[in-house]
């Protein structure tokens, strides 16, 4: 077999296949349907698809993954319902994978790329010319089916058998299609791509390549007078659908076959279909699908025992690819020795050439090392003047550059001597600045000292004041109540000396006191702080007097400033007298003037206890 050629094997459940191209397009779930040669292939029964009604045409639309062959990425029913009335109808869309069912009005079935994909454009437009006429809009990322076209496209049994399949090609993202080394056709030969289908669930198997090399010319010295034939061996696990004798028989198909049971082996003859590659041939279902290309879709049913043949596809006569690369090897030997004799004939031509151009060569360089010579006297000369010009320039400039150092360095010190005195300033400036601002807080912080002691001070000399004007007025109305208390005494006494010369001596009061009164009849009486004591003394009958009632009253007052007033007064001893004097004198003695006097002291002790109060206050809010 040749290197054009595909060699299937298995591989587990998956069918691999090794040759130049490196992978064919991708699984499909196509229905088998009308060939696109008539007089070649029949369409086989779908064996999956369910039979529709008679006002119904299903298309089974399927998107498959060029570079791995397997099952499709997406796959759908389309149940179309056209309208009499329009032309266009109702498509009921139900996907096979996940069951999903939706209604779309119109005549025009959209396929999308799948997620991480991209349509092949280019593949779809050629893979199956019956169909091409219904494709409309195609490019990479999307393609229309006009079912009202496949309705009336006589190749498509869509509308005659209410069911059609459609393949339609997608790529992974970031890769390149894998079919175009082989729908690429070098323009010295036709091919024909076999693409194998299995019956039995419709899944894409693989495809063989056929090369005619003489092009349907049998005149042509590769064809030796004969057509171009292939033997065809099914795919190892396979055998012939020979139920369709269109696609396999004894004549008359495309698979010719040595019996209608023969199943494995045939032959494919390019000599009847050479028709099909003319530009002339301009029928969509038996014209090209691309220049140089036709695709034959064939049908396979499984069969394990089936081993497969040492090669798949096996040049038998005419321009097959054996005789092709005989043919090639005595080109490429003519073209050998045609390029040996190109090659003498040059070296010849060569070396006459070369020994015209030695001697010119010596003529040139002779005329070159006297016009060198010439040339290198001029530059030495030259040379000489530039480097004592360079010399002179360099000196001019090394002084120059000197002048310009030391004036730079005198700039330099200059500014750095004023950077320094200003910095200087600035510290100078900056101590003196903090020197001020520390005296001014001091002075701020003794003025608020001195401040505040003066209002202290004053605080306290006016409390002071405020405590002798206080006791100052304390005294003053002691004072007064002493001079009161005296005046009173003098009263007093004047009374009771008045009385005694009347009628008895202090003696007989004495008497009556020491003989009345007793321990049993004292009380003490507490009162805050005044404590009295007084004397209830039972009257006694004295010779020639009675005494009525004594009573004593003992007054002790106990003042803030410890200073202890006691006052004695003696009030209401009435004696009974028989001496009619003694009654006189006693109606002289007024009992208001003890009364005033007691009134007054009581006074003055509460006003000097009052002003002690408001001093001992005053002092402590200072």
């Amino acid at each position: 077999m040749s290197k054009e050629h595909f060699k299937m094997y298995k591989d587990g459940k998956k069918w691999v296949f090794a040759a130049v191209v490196t992978a064919l397009v991708g699984a499909a779930t196509l229905t088998v349907s009308a060939s696109a040669d008539t007089n070649t292939q029949s369409a086989p029964v779908q064996p999956q698809a369910a039979q529709p009604q008679t006002d119904t045409h299903v298309a089974h639309v399927g998107v498959y993954d060029e570079t791995n062959p397997g099952t499709p990425i997406t796959n759908v029913n389309v149940a179309y319902q056209p309208s009499a009335q329009n032309g266009n109808g109702v498509m009921n869309v139900k996907d096979q994978k996940t069951g999903a069912e939706s209604v779309q009005n119109g005549g025009t079935y959209t396929v999308q790329a799948p997620e991480g994909y991209y349509l092949d454009a280019d593949y779809n437009k050629i893979f199956d010319g019956r169909y091409t006429p219904s494709y409309e809009n195609i490019n990479n990322q999307s393609m229309n089916i006009n079912l009202n076209k496949e309705l009336n496209n006589q190749y498509s049994s869509f509308g005659s058998r209410n069911d059609e399949s459609y393949t339609v090609w997608a790529i992974p993202n970031g890769k390149e299609s894998v079919v175009k080394s082989f729908t690429n056709v070098p323009s010295d030969r036709n091919r024909v791509i076999i693409n194998w289908f299995n019956a039995d669930n419709n899944s894409f198997v693989g495809h063989y390549q056929l090369d005619d090399f003489s092009k349907g010319d049998t005149k042509s010295p590769l064809s030796n007078g004969q057509d171009t034939v292939y033997t065809i061996n099914a795919p190892k696990g396979y055998r012939f659908a020979t139920e369709w004798s269109h696609e396999y028989g004894t004549n008359n198909a495309t698979i010719i076959t040595a019996s209608s049971k023969e199943n494995h082996t045939g032959t494919f003859d390019f000599g009847p279909m050479s028709y099909r590659f003319k530009p002339s041939d301009t029928n969509p279902a038996t014209k090209a699908n691309a220049q140089g290309l036709v695709m034959y879709r064939l049908w396979l049913r499984e069969d394990p025992s089936w081993q497969g043949a040492a090669q798949d596809v096996v040049g038998k006569s005419g321009a097959t690819t054996e005789a092709y690369e005989v043919a090639q090897k005595a080109k490429d030997e003519a073209a050998k020795k045609a390029a040996e004799e190109a090659a003498q004939k040059a070296k010849d031509e060569a070396a006459k050439k070369a020994a015209e151009e030695a001697a010119q060569k010596a003529k040139d360089e002779a005329a070159k090392k006297a016009a060198e010579e010439a040339a290198q006297k001029a530059k030495d000369e030259a040379a000489k003047k530039a480097a004592e010009e360079a010399a002179q320039k360099a000196k001019d400039e090394a002084a120059k550059k000197a002048a310009e150092e030391a004036a730079q360095k005198a700039k330099d010190e200059a500014a750095k001597k004023a950077a320094e005195e200003a910095a200087q300033k600035a510290k100078n400036e900056a101590a003196k600045k903090a020197a001020e601002e520390a005296a001014q807080k001091a002075k701020n912080e003794a003025a608020k000292k001195a401040t505040e002691e003066a209002a202290q001070k004053a605080k306290d000399e006016a409390a002071k004041k405020a405590a002798e004007e206080a006791a100052q007025k304390a005294k003053d109305e002691a004072a007064k109540k002493a001079a009161e208390e005296a005046g009173q005494k003098d009263q007093s006494e004047t009374a009771a000396t008045v009385s005694q010369q009347g009628n008895h001596s202090s003696d007989v009061v004495n008497k009556v006191q020491s003989e009345n009164v007793t321990t049993t009849n004292k009380q003490v009486i507490s009162n805050g702080s005044e404590e009295q004591l007084v004397v209830t003394n039972t009257p006694k009958t004295v010779s020639d007097q009675s005494v009525h009632s004594e009573q004593t009253a003992i007054t002790k007052e106990v003042t803030v400033n410890n200073t202890t007033n006691e006052a004695v007064n003696t009030a209401n001893v009435a004696v009974n007298n028989n001496s009619q004097s003694t009654k006189t004198n006693g109606a002289t003695l007024p009992q208001t003037g003890n009364e005033s006097s007691m009134a007054a002291t009581a006074l003055g002790a509460i006003l000097a206890m009052f002003g002690l109060g408001l001093a001992r206050n005053k002092k402590r809010e200072y």
